[in-house]
């Protein structure tokens, strides 16, 4: 079973994959859950292009190669060899907005043929049971509405990613990314992240009018500009690391 390119990102996140299926899974229920501690290790993570203006107000957003050498555009969550600062202890995502790369699990599409998606969930996930929840399917093995709208929201989310892709490649033909080394500094404390793919500014001003109005009428230089915003957001994720280091817990909400 191979992963979807953004599933690529982060291996570990899910578990225990299996395929849903309608007999193994009859009896199975979805909680309310706000535990995100299946996350506590993900600093990498994938974004696609309509999330792009609520990621920006909290996260870097850079752009690099994933496992299998596929671009992507990921926010930061994390310093290298560190976790993930949005985390707390009690496994509690603090910020406003949360990815939908985050929020999709326990399910996730998969690519099981070339032109084929396959629904598969994580059964070791907390959000899971048997016994209470809001069932996947009915009685008679039909698909409840919970279910419809998760697939239909899995749907959404593949089509936003190949259009995120198309976006990502069209930049980098252009010439516009470059690999740079993200640095912040806060109270002596540094925070270097090396080899990442930014979009170069003087790079993107030297661009043909005819891009850039194409760009424009796409709704993709607002993803860059998103992208250039969002950089700011290094000395937030320094600070944010500065109180972890001193409590040894991520930070809380109250703190932020």
């Amino acid at each position: 079973m191979t992963n979807d390119t953004t599933n690529n990102a982060s291996p570990g996140l899910y578990k225990q994959l299996f395929a849903l299926d309608r007999e193994r899974h009859a009896d199975l229920k979805l909680l309310p859950s706000s535990d995100r501690s299946f996350a506590a290790d993900l600093l990498l993570i994938p974004i696609v292009n309509n999330e792009f203006g609520d990621t920006c107000r909290e996260y870097p957003i850079v752009f690099l190669r994933d496992a299998g050498q596929t671009l992507i555009a990921v926010a930061l969550a994390g310093v290298p060899n560190g976790k993930n600062l949005f985390v707390d202890a009690d496994g509690q995502w603090q910020a406003g907005y949360i990815p939908a790369f985050v929020r999709r699990h326990p399910f996730v599409f998969i690519k099981t043929s070339p032109e084929q998606l396959t629904v598969c969930i994580d059964e070791a996930s907390k959000a899971l049971s048997r016994t209470e929840g809001t069932p996947l399917f009915a009685t008679d093995g039909a698909q409840t509405p919970l279910l419809e709208k998760i697939i239909a929201d899995l749907s959404a989310y593949e089509q936003q990613a190949q259009f995120t892709l198309s976006f990502v490649q069209r930049l980098e033909a252009t010439g516009v990314l470059v690999t740079a080394s993200a640095q912040a500094e806060l109270d002596g404390n540094k925070l270097v992240i090396n080899d990442l793919l930014m979009v170069d500014e003087n790079k993107l001003r030297a661009l043909p009018e005819a891009t850039i109005k194409e760009w424009f009428t796409s709704g993709e230089l607002g993803l860059i500009y998103a992208h250039l915003i969002s950089l700011g957001n290094f000395v937030a994720l320094l600070r944010r690391q500065s109180r972890l280091g001193a409590t040894g817990t991520s930070p809380s909400s109250a703190s932020n």
